[in-house]
């Protein structure tokens, strides 16, 4: 249940990757795909993406007794991330003020997206139902979002298409949280697609060092770090990688940053429990010989940063 708290709290709606799957052998990690819930002492609920775990959290706002006002940033816009925008309660609830975040000039805008998902051909429910007073804002790469009393830093993702990397602050409390994210090393997604080409000019492997730099600086010292861990290495190098990171990656760069807590996030859509522990036991055995807790994302699970 969603309350105030004198802590920074953050709870996995959804982390499956590309198609929600929720059946058996995926009950305890969950299948439901990316939204990740965040309360701050203000008690505005700041919200990534809008996979299908929106929903759940939509339902759990109803009890909501904090400000009626709440923030959704998006990762990228690719289906696996919007897909439960049309079916968050609060939309159609007049006391709320929804406000939507997105990349600026990337691909298709989420005013576009959230407008279009209304067709007759997609849902039975106008867009005239929309209660709620709803504001759509635009992000560049390197944005502060100040909410409440918190601030959210952005920085570029890569991943198809353009995407962000979001660190969450109040107080001396952090976390990073980033769904869809290869590191910056063997290839820059932009506009382009899978490629299994590695990049070999100069100039833009110089961009990419930058680019890995800027993240590497926001990720620096957070408390908790989510992070896109769809691959083990052998799978990594085999598909090469369609924008998104190996386990290793993610406990590297956990490492390398110093972060005491690392959530593996975007489990492959037919990835059973079984096997999300198989892959993700030996990092966890790791991280207790070098002092960092590591585990897979599990939906329901909450996290509380004690300011």
């Amino acid at each position: 249940m969603v309350v105030t708290s004198p802590s920074l709290r953050a709870c996995v709606y959804g982390a499956r990757g590309s198609l929600p799957n929720p059946v058996a052998s995926t009950a305890r990690y969950g299948g439901a795909t990316t939204c990740l819930g965040v309360f701050t002492p203000d008690g505005i609920p700041i919200v990534f993406d809008a996979g299908s775990g929106l929903f759940d959290l939509g339902l759990e706002l109803r009890h909501h007794k904090g400000p009626r006002e709440l923030h959704v940033l998006f990762t990228h816009t690719h289906w696996d991330h919007v897909l439960a925008l049309p079916f968050f309660e609060p939309l159609y609830d007049p006391s709320w003020t929804v406000h939507l975040h997105s990349l600026r000039g990337r691909l298709d805008p989420v005013r576009d997206i959230f407008v279009g998902s209304y067709g007759k051909r997609y849902i039975p429910v106008p867009l005239e139902q929309i209660g709620a007073k709803v504001t759509v804002h635009e992000l560049d790469f390197f944005d502060e979002v100040r909410i409440g009393s918190s601030t959210v830093r952005c920085c570029r993702a890569n991943h198809p298409g353009y995407a962000l990397g979001f660190r969450v602050e109040h107080g001396d409390r952090s976390l990073f949280f980033a769904s869809d994210a290869a590191l910056f090393e063997d290839m820059l997604f932009e506009d382009r697609y899978h490629t299994r080409q590695r990049e070999t000019c100069p100039e833009v492997l110089e961009e990419m060092r930058g680019l890995q730099q800027r993240m590497e600086d926001l990720v620096r010292g957070v408390d908790l770090l989510l992070f896109d861990a769809n691959y083990t290495d052998d799978e990594y190098e085999a598909l090469f990688h369609y924008g998104h990171a190996s386990m290793s990656h993610a406990y590297d760069l956990a490492r390398r940053c110093g972060v005491p807590h690392v959530v593996f996030w975007h489990h492959d859509r037919g990835r059973t429990d079984d096997e999300v522990d198989a892959i993700t036991k030996p990092y966890v055995e790791r991280g207790q010989q070098e002092g960092l807790v590591v585990e897979g994302a599990r939906q329901g699970t909450w996290y509380e940063l004690k300011l």
